[in-house]
C-alpha cells in the first residue's frame, strides 16, 4: 500500500509542472487564441537566472528570485509589445505561431551562449532539496513539499487574479466573445500584454521550483512544456482548470506507467495520450462540446 503512495505522490510533484506550464499555455490560447511554443525556453531562463544569480553572484536566494521574476515579466512585456503585438492586428494565426517558435530558438541561442551547454545542479538554501523525513515506509522530500505548497498558491493568486480583477473580467471576456468585449470597451492590447506577462510568471514559477530537481541546462524545460501541451490538449485547451486538472492527470499515468511498463512506452506515454484523446474527444477531457457555432 505504502508503494503505491509512494508512486501517486512522485506522479502529483510531476504533475504539478505539467500542470502549471498547461495552465500558463491555457490562458494565451484562451484568451487570445494564440499558442506560445516559447512558454518553456521563457521558464527555463527564469529558473537559471534565480538559481545562478543565487549560486554564482552571491545574492540571497528570496532576492534572486524576485530579481528573475521581474526579468521575465519585463521581457515578457517587450516580446509581446515587439514581436506578437504587431501580427495580432494582422488577424492571421500562424505568423504568431511561427514568431513564438522564433522566439523560442532566440531565446535559447542566448540561453546557450551565456551560461554554455554545461548541465549544472544548483542546490537551494540549507540543502533542503535533500532534506527527507520517514513518515513509517513513506519517504517524503522536503523540496517536494515545498514545490506542492508553491504550486497551490500559485493556483490560489491566478484563480483570485482571474474571478476578482479587472484583469481577469476582461481575460473572461474576450475568451467569450472578443467582439463582444471591444464593444464594451475592453482594451483588447492591455488584456493581452497583462495575460503573457501573468502567464509568464506562472512558467517562471515552474522553471525556479523544478531547477533544483533538474539539471539545469539550455533545454531543461522543454520536456516539462512539451508534457504541459499535452495536459493542456486533456484539458481542451479552452478551460484553465482543465489544464491543471490535465497535468495531473498526466503525472499519476506517467508515474504508474514508468513503475511498471516498459521504459519505451513510458517515454512514449504523451504521443499516445494525445493520440487517444484526438480521436475520442478532440475538444478535451475537461471541455463540453459546443452545440453551435457563433456566427
Amino acid at each position: 500500500m505504502v508503494e503505491y503512495i509512494q508512486i501517486a505522490w512522485q506522479g502529483l510533484v510531476s504533475g504539478f509542472a505539467y500542470a502549471l506550464i498547461g495552465l500558463a499555455l491555457v490562458m494565451v490560447y484562451k484568451t487570445a487564441r494564440i499558442l506560445n511554443f516559447a512558454a518553456g525556453t521563457m521558464a527555463g531562463i527564469s529558473g537559471f537566472l534565480a538559481h545562478w544569480w543565487a549560486a554564482e553572484q552571491d545574492m540571497p536566494f528570496g532576492v534572486a528570485i524576485l530579481f528573475a521574476m521581474i526579468m521575465t515579466g519585463a521581457g515578457t512585456y517587450v516580446v509581446e509589445r515587439l514581436t506578437v503585438r504587431p501580427l495580432v492586428k494582422l488577424g492571421d494565426f500562424l505568423p504568431i505561431v511561427i514568431m513564438t517558435l522564433g522566439v523560442e530558438e532566440f531565446l535559447a541561442n542566448v540561453s546557450l551562449l551565456w551560461w554554455g551547454g554545461t548541465a549544472r545542479r544548483y542546490r537551494v538554501p540549507g540543502d533542503i532539496d535533500r532534506i527527507n523525513w520517514l513518515i513509517g515506509d513513506f519517504r517524503l522530500n522536503a523540496w517536494h513539499l515545498v514545490v506542492a505548497i508553491t504550486t497551490f498558491v500559485t493556483l490560489s493568486i491566478v484563480g483570485y487574479i482571474i474571478n476578482q480583477t479587472e484583469l481577469g473580467l476582461g481575460m473572461k471576456a474576450f475568451a467569450e466573445d472578443q467582439d463582444a468585449a471591444k464593444l464594451m470597451g475592453i482594451k483588447e492590447s492591455t488584456v493581452s500584454i497583462w495575460t503573457w506577462v501573468l502567464s509568464a510568471l506562472v512558467g517562471g514559477v515552474t522553471g525556479i521550483v523544478f531547477a533544483p530537481v533538474l539539471f539545469l541546462q539550455q533545454d531543461y524545460m522543454n520536456i516539462i512544456f512539451i508534457k504541459g501541451f499535452v495536459a493542456a490538449i486533456l484539458g481542451g485547451f479552452l478551460s484553465l482548470s482543465g489544464g491543471v486538472a490535465g497535468g495531473l492527470l498526466l503525472g499519476e499515468l506517467e508515474a504508474f506507467t514508468i513503475k511498471w511498463a516498459p521504459r519505451e512506452f513510458a517515454a512514449a506515454l504523451p504521443v499516445v495520450i494525445v493520440f487517444i484523446v484526438l480521436l475520442i474527444r478532440p475538444h478535451g477531457l475537461f471541455t463540453r462540446e459546443k452545440g453551435h457555432e457563433r456566427v
